[in-house]
């Protein structure tokens, strides 16, 4: 998770800005992902990605 906001903020994704009066912030979440290797020997891999909760 650390890498994936590193990623993010180095790739500039979000731009921070005050909140207007009476607006809400997106809420976000985040969801992970683990990948079984391709062999018994290779190890898994672990995803992660932060999803906006923009819908009701």
């Amino acid at each position: 998770m650390h890498e994936e906001m590193q990623s993010l903020e180095k790739n500039c994704t979000w731009e921070v800005v005050p909140l207007p009066e009476k607006k809400k912030t997106v809420h976000c979440k985040w969801i992970f992902k683990r990948k079984e290797g391709l062999s018994p020997s290779e190890p898994p891999k672990f995803k992660a990605r932060l999803v906006a909760k923009g819908y009701s």
